[in-house]
């Protein structure tokens, strides 16, 4: 939320990559996590898609704290 409003302030694209890195570890995952147990996927596939959105929300952090 503070990286949002930092954004919002700003203008600043690394603080929108913030907010949106930050979002997808924490919203993102358990989301993510529930529509693909509702649309009936197997385990296998909750956790494949669990930890591709940690893996995205990873980079965009990454990217977010990068310099330049």
């Amino acid at each position: 939320m503070l990286a949002y409003r930092g954004y919002r302030r700003n203008g600043s694209t690394k603080m929108r990559s913030l907010a949106i890195g930050i979002g997808l570890l924490t919203a993102g995952v358990y989301l993510a996590a529930v529509l693909a147990a509702m649309i009936g996927a197997g385990n296998g596939m909750v956790l494949l898609v669990r930890g591709l959105v940690t893996v995205i929300g990873l980079c965009t952090v990454l990217y977010a704290i990068q310099g330049n």
